[in-house]
């Protein structure tokens, strides 16, 4: 039979079934009948991230014998389980000072947080959220309970659920949700492969409570609808520190009983206009029903209310264009750590994977690294999440955040402004170099492709809030620059320029600490704000962080710090040396300046290598114990930034017999690679340098 001979419900039934049985063939061949997913074991260098230690320091443990020892590799490398990593933790936890340390949690008191994924528009990136935000905070100690309320169930096929065949019988959350004899729902809860993470998975099934809650509400024997989710929790709270909810993509009953147990909500955006377009109805009829069932007796109180931009693309123009249009809007609800579009991520899900179970080999570092990194935001997507944050957006708020997007489109746009309406006085300079000549070239080739953010003053007159390089780089030029022009208080101005800063070229060890410095000393925040707390916020650091930036700015000297410059290749423990060794003499600083000054002029290299070279001088001359004789004879530039690899110093002692190197590397994995096969790199360059004397 043709298909024009079929009807539409036949035709549509064989391609499902055609395509499901498909998949179980595919799944047949990759997994036996028997099997079931696992997860790979993990390098020193994720356990240490994973426990929040230095791999220096696990080792230092293992040859103590201070935790169990763990499997190794034919190379020597250790590899751990997760039952490792659970082990390690709680005996690192028996000894720490401080509660919480090494297994984070609810302490008592603490409330369950329950997080919530949604976004009335697919292909958003929220199940992929779901799955990574779920899987990191696991990873991370805490104990998860992942809910797929999609019945599409792409979180519940990730982890290696396939509804069609692995839920006949049900299994998903409307068994405990539905109005004719609930099942508990620790009927439902299934462990995963994943230690502290749990998972109810989804199918179909789900869509009976859309279909059901109508007619029992007609009958009057429901009991409000919006409660059930979090009536259903209530027994289980107390075994999870974090729910997170993948929420179909439509505003259903399911969804609003979701939103309604919420104690915060994550809005996935893909930074492109028309999918803004539908966030913005999406927003207008999330509070129109809210408003409903609130006004029917529901509790909507919450802690926050974020924005995720996902599926972003590194230097797309136009998706950097919206994300700034929104985070003008939107100011802090909007993350600042995006989930990058990759083809990690995409490779992964070819197997059902997360990229927490992806192994790095398979991918290209730079590729996989960028992509990891971007959902190992544990300081603001999951640590954070699983607390009780401070900010958060009213009902209101979401009620007019349509209106915003709607009536600002025009106000939101690029304009061509003169360099010279762009007033910059005022403005915290968090930049110690700004160097233009590259950027120059490429305006001049291709045009301004990013425009800057400012805000509109007195007349035509306007603030810079962020894109400093590319204001100058204009001016120079003599064209008009390219700008989004948004209305914002001055807080949220600083608070906009430093993050959009940190994403686009990190600022060094020092610029930070003179932001904090700055931050503190001056008037570019309230009062109340000017303490090492207030700092920490806006900056996205901790107090100690803050205190740590603050005692090398304080020791080392403003004037010294700004002689030697940005020294983006300097990280903490060399500005840490400096401030002991500072600390514990009475150098003269003055000299020390003109010592930088000087060293920059001699030294050939660029902006940043320059300063780079002037931190060593002046480390050199404050004392160093291992400083270079006079007798030494130094290879090679001291401090030098090895592309991908990091900086590397090289010197040979006084007879020409001992060489020294010191290298900070960018992968604690590579210095552990390093450590085991020393001795046979080094017997394959003593036969190359034998053949080349040949």
């Amino acid at each position: 039979m043709s298909e024009a001979e079929q009807d539409l419900d036949i035709a549509i039934g064989h391609y499902a079934e055609l395509l499901a049985s498909n998949l179980h063939a595919q799944r047949a061949a990759h997994f036996p009948p028997d099997a079931k997913k696992v997860m790979r074991s993990l390098t020193s260098g994720e356990a240490a991230e994973l426990l929040g230690v230095d791999h220096t320091y696990l080792r230092k443990l293992h040859r103590e014998g201070k935790i169990a020892d763990v499997e190794t590799t034919a190379g020597s490398h250790r590899r751990y389980t997760l039952d490792d990593i659970w082990e390690i933790r709680h005996a690192l936890e028996a000894n720490a000072k401080k509660p919480g340390t090494y297994v984070p949690g609810r302490r008592a008191g603490d409330e369950l947080q329950i997080v919530s994924v949604v976004n009335f528009k697919g292909g958003s990136g929220k199940t992929t959220t779901s799955a990574h935000l779920a899987q990191r905070l696991a990873l991370k100690g805490y104990r998860v309970l992942a809910i797929d309320l999609d019945p599409q169930a792409s979180l519940s096929a990730l982890h290696g659920i396939q509804p069609e065949l692995d839920l006949m019988e049900g299994g998903t959350l409307y068994d405990a949700v539905r109005y004719d004899e609930p099942v508990p729902i620790s009927d439902v809860i299934r462990k995963t492969y994943i230690r502290g993470l749990d998972l109810i998975p989804g199918n179909l099934e789900l869509m009976e409570f859309e279909h059901e809650t109508p007619a029992a509400i007609q009958r009057g024997g429901a009991r409000a609808f919006f409660a059930r989710v979090r009536d259903a929790l209530d027994s289980v709270e107390a075994d999870y520190d974090v729910v997170v909810i993948d929420c179909p993509p439509q505003l259903g009953f399911l969804t609003m009983s979701a939103l309604s147990a919420s104690s915060g909500v994550l809005v996935t955006v893909h930074p492109q206009m028309l999918d803004l377009m539908s966030m913005s109805q999406f927003l207008r009829m999330t509070a129109d029903l809210l408003g409903v069932i609130r006004d029917a007796g529901a509790n909507l109180r919450f802690d926050w209310l974020r924005f995720l931009p996902t599926r972003y693309k590194v230097g797309d123009a136009p998706q950097t264009e919206v994300i700034a249009f929104i985070r003008g809007l939107f100011g802090r609800s909007v993350l600042t750590n995006h989930m990058v579009e990759s083809t990690a991520i995409s490779d992964a899900g070819l197997t059902k994977q997360t990229l927490y179970e992806a192994d790095k080999k398979d991918f290209t570092r730079q590729t996989f690294d960028r992509a990891i990194e971007s959902r190992r935001s544990s300081r603001t997507r999951g640590d954070a999440m699983a607390r009780k944050p401070k900010l958060g957006l009213p009902l209101q708020t979401l009620r007019n955040a349509p209106d915003a997007l709607e009536g600002r489109r025009l106000r939101g746009g690029v304009f061509e402004i003169e360099p010279d309406q762009i007033e910059t006085t005022g403005r915290l300079d968090d930049r110690l170099q700004i160097e233009t000549a590259g950027l120059k070239a490429s305006i001049s080739k291709n045009g301004q492709r990013v425009p800057i953010l400012v805000r509109p003053l007195d007349g035509d007159r306007y603030s810079l809030i962020y894109g400093r390089r590319r204001l100058e780089a204009c001016r120079e030029l003599g064209i008009k620059v390219r700008a989004i022009v948004t209305e914002m208080e001055g807080d949220q101005a600083l608070r906009d320029q430093l993050l959009e800063n940190q994403e686009r070229r990190d600022l060094s060890f020092i610029e930070r600490a003179l932001v904090a410095a700055a931050l503190l000393d001056g008037d570019h925040l309230s009062a109340s704000e000017r303490t090492n707390k207030g700092v920490a916020e806006v900056l996205n650091l901790t107090e100690a962080g803050v205190s740590q930036l603050l005692s090398v700015v304080r020791t080392v000297g403003e004037d010294l710090v700004l002689a030697i410059g940005a020294a983006p290749g300097i990280g903490r423990p060399r500005w840490e040396e400096l401030k002991k060794l500072l600390g514990a003499t009475d150098a003269d600083r003055e000299l020390l300046a003109a010592l930088a000054g000087e060293a920059k002029t001699s030294y050939q290299g660029g902006i940043d290598e320059k300063s780079d070279h002037a931190f060593l001088a002046v480390l050199s001359a404050a004392g160093k114990p291992e400083q270079t004789t006079s007798s030494s004879r130094p290879r090679g530039r001291p401090g030098t930034v090895i592309p991908g690899v990091g900086a590397a110093t090289v010197t040979i002692g006084r007879r020409g017999k001992q060489l020294k190197l010191e290298l900070k590397a960018e992968e604690s994995d590579f210095v552990s690679w390093l450590e085991g096969n020393a001795p046979q790199l080094i017997t394959e360059l003593h036969e190359r340098w034998k053949r080349s004397e040949d």
